[in-house]
């Protein structure tokens, strides 16, 4: 794994009216690589984002790290607070705001002595960042030593919380298993969804007029072929059809063929509409 030089690791905020940068954020350069959330308003006031720390090879789990990054209003750096379980991680770097209850919801899954996946866990920390008691935590495993590779997480017009997430359990190192679930606003678990035998990267999820729409990449074994999909799925995470991203020219994604590798982020349009951002990425021998 190459070392990234956290310089080209930041946050910015972009004045609509101006054009302008107001503000950004690089990374500590002591760290071996950090991946990100683009900031989230924070109950009190400010943005708060969490970084994903690697101190060496991302394949070690020992070596991960999740740190929290807190601005003020205007976008300054107030302190980068580390979260109190070091070895443990967020799955897909989601923290979601709670305002009714001066809270946040994030997902982690917590490693053993051992340093094995213990499952998903569903925690809530107050505006502090502080964790609630362990007994109000939510503890999931689909199956023995499950482990979350890629996911996301979304508070839902309810006020539910739903999670996907692309699971696997060693000794496999690829997501074979796409897992939904979700909570109620209080953290409490309602139900559950399992797919089996595919590759699942899940990236975003977002709330659509008929359920949830979630954006792929690298996905085989439910929806159409392609490197990046998204596909559409009901209240009660049923699959119900979706479509594969065209490739560099436009064209249907066939077996072989270079698509949008380098997804970025999803949007539910009106009357059914989807709008996908990406990279394209001619040469997909060089991903």
């Amino acid at each position: 794994m190459l070392r990234i030089p956290a310089s080209v690791i930041c946050f910015s905020l972009l004045s609509i009216a101006t054009g302008q940068v107001l503000w950004s954020y690089s990374g500590d350069a002591d760290l071996y690589t950090s991946l990100a959330t683009s900031p989230v308003e924070r109950n009190d006031g400010g943005y708060l984002a969490n970084l994903i720390n690697y101190t060496g090879p991302s394949t070690v789990l020992s070596n991960i790290s999740t740190d929290f990054l807190i601005l003020d209003p205007d976008g300054v750096s107030e302190v980068m607070a580390t979260w109190v379980h070091p070895g443990w991680y967020i799955i897909g770097y989601d923290v979601i705001p709670n305002a009714a209850n001066d809270s946040y919801d994030v997902f982690a899954t917590p490693l053993d002595e051992n340093r094995e996946p213990l499952g998903s866990l569903h925690l809530v920390m107050n505006n502090d960042l502080e964790v609630e008691p362990w007994d109000q935590w939510t503890l999931y495993s689909p199956f023995p030593n499950a482990r979350g590779a890629s996911g996301s997480a979304i508070r839902t017009s309810t006020g539910d919380v739903v999670q996907v997430a692309g699971v696997f359990a060693p000794p496999a190192t690829e997501p074979d298993n796409l897992v939904f679930q979700r909570y109620s606003g209080s953290g409490d678990p309602v139900n559950i969804r399992i797919y089996e035998n595919g590759r699942f990267y899940p990236q975003q999820i977002v709330e659509s007029e008929d359920g949830f729409l979630v954006l792929f990449s690298i996905a085989e074994g439910l929806g159409p072929v392609g490197v990046s999909k998204v596909l559409r799925f009901d209240h009660e995470f049923n699959y119900t059809g979706g479509f594969a991203l065209p490739d560099v020219n436009g064209n249907p994604p066939e077996v072989g063929q270079d698509s949008i590798p380098f997804v970025k982020g999803l949007a539910a349009m009106s009357a059914g509409g989807v709008l996908v951002s990406g990279e394209y990425n001619p040469h997909p021998a060089n991903i």
